[in-house]
């Protein structure tokens, strides 16, 4: 055995082989071991390759591991990110579809509104036509009895009890026509004045002709429907009669 078959294998501690040899039985020659020093050693170094071997696959393996947990980790956080971001999106569009959801209930409500409001005017102007025409007739019944033409007049008029009625039919409709006229103003109505007034085609529709030769052509003798004005539109044009001289107008 030479000076270099003496020195320890690589990869093996000296205490190690040390050790190793001083457990071989006293007077054993190395050849009676079956094999000589140098292939002990050489089987060592193997041995010690083959643990750093295991050592860098163990590192290897376990830094995979850890890349791979990592990943893991990563996607599992990517997805929840996904999930998350799905729910927000789909509470967005809720949202947002509730919004759209009110604002065309809303706008139902409006036109309905709008059609209710057109349908309480109508009323209101139709009831105030139809007082004003009740009270023209009153005040008409009030001017005979105060001139007391007829015997009819005459004979009411020594009981005490026509023109006491025809008076209080004349306050009556005269309130009850101002509460009308009243609310209507509050909602922005104003009333076509049309009577004894020129025919403007903006605001008056002519039903029938006068041709009795009271006025002036083109004047209006009667009205049939008040008009009116809702703040500077005309809201429903009013129906007159127009003066014609000698000759008759189709509506």
């Amino acid at each position: 055995m030479n000076e270099d078959d003496a020195m320890p294998p690589e990869g093996v501690a000296p205490e190690i082989l040390e050790a190793a040899l001083a457990s071989l039985p006293d007077g054993t020659e190395e050849d009676g071991l079956g094999c000589d020093a140098y292939a002990l050693w050489a089987a060592m170094t193997r041995l010690g390759h083959e643990v750093k071997l295991q050592g860098r696959s163990f590192a290897a393996l376990r830094e995979r591991l850890e890349d791979e947990s990592a990943f893991g980790v990563d996607a599992i956080a990517e997805d929840a990110g996904e999930k998350i971001a799905a729910v927000v999106v789909r509470a967005l569009s809720l949202f947002r579809e509730s919004d759209r959801e009110a604002e065309r209930r809303a706008e139902a409500a409006r036109r309905q509104a709008a059609r209710s409001e057109d349908e309480l005017l109508s009323i209101l102007a139709d009831l105030h036509d139809r007082l004003a025409r009740g009270l023209d007739a009153a005040r008409r019944q009030r001017s005979f009895y105060a001139r007391k033409q007829g015997w009819l007049a005459r004979i009411l008029s020594r009981r005490g009890k026509g023109p006491e009625i025809v008076a209080s039919l004349v306050e009556g409709q005269e309130l009850a026509l101002s509460h009308i006229g009243d609310e209507l103003s509050r909602r922005g109505m104003r009333e076509i004045a049309a009577l004894g007034e020129p025919f403007e085609p903006d605001s008056m529709r002519v039903v029938a002709t006068d041709a009795s030769g009271r006025a002036e052509d083109g004047i209006v003798t009667e009205v049939i429907r008040g008009g009116w004005f809702r703040g500077e539109t005309v809201w429903r044009s009013s129906e007159v009669v127009v003066a014609r001289r000698g000759q008759q107008h189709e509506a």
